[in-house]
């Protein structure tokens, strides 16, 4: 019934795309973040390649299969639209000479097919023919630039494209567009620059030309009246290609620095004009620097990190004894290390610390905290993970039901992005699920504690980064479906997606 009702109307809506196609009104689409396309001024040469309705040899039919798909598409019934837009686009990929609709819907269609097709024969073919109509978009209706940064968009979201291919199209769009350059483009174009720097294959000179001109042309579109609509979303890639820069390790990847240590802590002293006062803020923003090549014989690290150093003693938890010496006179192990630990001897720390997990003078209770303090030396300290690790579950297994040894597990997991990927995508947002498995664990063994509150404020704040559903479609996963988290975490979990 629906089909015949379609095609009663054909007839009318048929006359009024022969009086003029560019008086129907667009339909807006919630789901895409695209900026909406102004209207094409340059109409196409009737070529092979860009024939519209009046030149197809069959107007009434090609118009007819338009009408069919797009209302199919306004209903948002995808698969429906297709074997219309195909006739349509096969007769007459220009449409009506002003508007690409043919291309550009055809990509959508092809998207969602991507989206939700399982054979990976058939997800290459979809990619191929995403990548092929914004080709064939640009012969037809020209400009190149514009296009061209739509496709480089497609291609690092949606077609898995190398790095290079990525780079290449997205700085022929900026070399084309200049300022003009939309915001959806700035974060593949720096990412893919990022990717070649990290392989070899562009200096630090190169990749910091990106990231100049990308805030050249963000700032530009930010200052622009005429851009209001769009200045929080320049104000958003600008601040993601930004973090991508300025949070990319040199020892991660062995090679040299974008950036030396002076860099990143003008863009702390920016990002951050009151530091962080609290014992886990300042550690978060001291590690970043340290990843970045800054120690303490920087001034600016060396005072925030000397104050670090304090807030880990005052925050560390008091274990009391009876006694501070053994039974033959001697300063017990537990003092000797808390003594070399306020000196800064970290290494001398663990190793009395060590004896006392093997003392039988100690209850079960105290060599937990003790093993605890151990973990969160060799994670704050010596940035020894796997080490702080083995003694974060020790003191889980000799306390049980305690929780402050999954909620330090869970930050060490939280804080892996550049161990396990590159800071951003997929390889780094998964080590989130580990975190939040961990946070969960402390909440459950050690319900209403401190450790369980802390947790569940890392769970607030943590899971707007799990990978996205489209991440997750895109690498043929399945949300619940279990799931390996490799580097040196290697642990199994869920796969689970932001909602």
């Amino acid at each position: 019934m629906k089909h015949r009702t379609i095609q009663f109307a054909l007839i009318v809506i048929a006359s009024l795309l022969v009086i003029g196609c560019s008086g129907s009104k667009k339909t807006a689409k919630n789901k895409t973040t695209e900026p909406e396309e102004k209207p094409v001024v340059v109409k196409p040469n009737p070529t092979e390649k860009c024939i519209t309705f009046t030149s197809s040899g069959d107007k009434d039919k090609a118009i007819k299969a338009h009408v069919l798909y797009r209302d199919y598409m306004k209903q948002d019934n995808l698969t429906e639209a297709f074997p219309f837009w195909e006739k349509a686009y096969g007769m007459a990929p220009a449409a009506d000479g002003n508007r690409p609709f043919h291309f550009t819907d055809g990509i959508k269609i092809y998207k969602h097919f991507l989206k939700t097709e399982s054979d990976a024969s058939k997800k290459e073919l979809y990619k191929g023919k995403i990548l092929a109509l914004h080709d064939e978009r640009i012969k037809c209706y020209q400009k190149e630039g514009y296009v061209l940064g739509r496709k480089a968009s497609d291609m690092m979201y949606y077609t898995d494209s190398s790095p290079s291919e990525i780079y290449g199209t997205a700085k022929k769009s900026v070399d084309l567009q200049g300022n003009k350059t939309e915001y959806l483009v700035l974060f593949p174009y720096a990412n893919a620059v990022i990717d070649l720097y990290k392989a070899g294959k562009k200096t630090p000179g190169e990749a910091r030309g990106v990231l100049a001109k990308v805030q050249q042309i963000a700032d530009a579109n930010i200052k622009d009246p005429e851009q209001s609509k769009n200045k929080e979303k320049y104000k958003t890639a600008l601040e993601q290609v930004e973090d991508l820069f300025s949070y990319t390790s040199r020892s991660a990847e062995g090679l040299p620095a974008l950036f030396d240590c002076n860099y990143y802590i003008e863009k702390t002293k920016r990002d951050y004009p009151t530091m962080p006062s609290d014992l886990d803020g300042l550690e978060n923003v001291l590690g970043r620097l340290y990843q970045n090549g800054c120690d303490e014989s920087h001034p600016f690290y060396n005072q925030y990190f000397s104050k670090l150093k304090q807030l880990r003693i005052d925050n560390m938890e008091p274990i009391v004894t009876t006694t501070t010496t053994t039974t033959s006179g001697a300063e017990s192990p537990l003092s000797k290390g808390t003594r070399c630990l306020k000196a800064g001897d970290n290494q001398c720390a663990i190793n009395h610390y060590k004896e006392v997990l093997d003392s039988p003078d100690y209850t079960q209770d105290k060599k937990a905290k003790i093993a605890l303090r151990i973990a969160k030396i060799y994670y704050g300290e010596l940035k020894d993970k796997s080490s702080a690790r083995v003694y974060a579950r020790k003191a889980a297994k000799l306390n049980p039901n305690w929780g402050e040894p999954y909620f330090l597990i869970g930050n060490m997991y939280a804080s892996s992005g550049k161990d396990c990927g590159s800071g951003t995508g997929f390889n780094s947002q998964r080590t989130v699920w580990v975190a939040i498995d961990q946070w969960r664990r402390a909440i459950s063994v050690d319900p209403g504690s401190s450790a369980a509150q802390k947790s569940q404020q890392r769970i607030n704040e943590y899971k707007q980064y799990m990978p996205s559903q489209e991440q997750i479609f895109m690498r043929s996963l399945k949300d619940g479906q279990s799931y390996t988290v490799t580097c040196w975490i290697n642990e199994s979990t869920k796969v689970r997606f932001v909602k």
